[in-house]
């Protein structure tokens, strides 16, 4: 019971002194989680949070035994917090590519040793309306003017190529920046433009 309450504390202090999170309305209500542990957000198209609030409310879940997920009670916990910027979701439980567009602050980490697949957060301090497209080759990872966002650096266990090698368009009216950062790390991949 104190477990419950202390992790809603601390729920409700992230959402409130944290950067640039918790767009949406309620977080419970933007997101999903079933029985085959399968986390899908079902939110707004503009709802934001951060990878820590994600690990909490996946927690939250657990205590409350709202989904009957048949886990072995000496570990009971859908997520492990690395840090607050690295986050892995264990026994089996997963985010796909459209969670991943409405989280930011920090790595998620999912999948068995060798098949993992991860998504690393970047985070881009810029003027106000700049907007920025992230690019592989021709491929648009993100075109947005959100100044945090998520991309896949490895699927299945394979580096994607933004694991190598991430490019910048940033605009503003007239001007037009082209860069690039060489590879993703985990935790926050931080740009600074304009």
């Amino acid at each position: 019971m104190w477990r419950r309450e202390f992790l809603k504390s601390l729920l409700a202090l992230a959402a409130t002194s944290m950067v640039g999170t918790a767009k949406g309305a309620n977080f419970s209500s933007d997101w999903s989680v079933d029985i085959a542990r399968n986390i899908r957000y079902i939110g707004s198209p503009n709802g934001s949070y951060t990878v820590l609030q994600l690990h909490y409310w996946l927690i939250d879940q657990v205590d409350q035994m709202e989904y009957p997920f048949n886990m072995d009670i000496t570990d009971p916990n859908p997520s492990m917090r690395i840090t607050d910027e690295y986050i892995e979701l264990i026994d089996g439980f997963n985010i796909d590519d459209h969670a991943a567009n409405h989280l930011h602050g920090g790595s998620i980490i999912q999948g068995p040793e060798g098949k993992e697949t991860i998504y690393d957060s970047i985070i881009a301090h810029h003027s106000e309306g700049y907007k920025i497209q992230a690019r592989q080759g021709s491929n648009i990872l993100k075109d947005t003017t959100e100044n945090q966002f998520m991309v896949k650096s490895k699927n299945d266990g394979v580096d994607e190529a933004t694991r190598k090698r991430v490019d910048f368009r940033c605009s503003k009216r007239d001007y037009v920046s082209d860069f690039h950062i060489n590879g993703l790390g985990r935790g926050k991949n931080v740009i600074v433009f304009g």
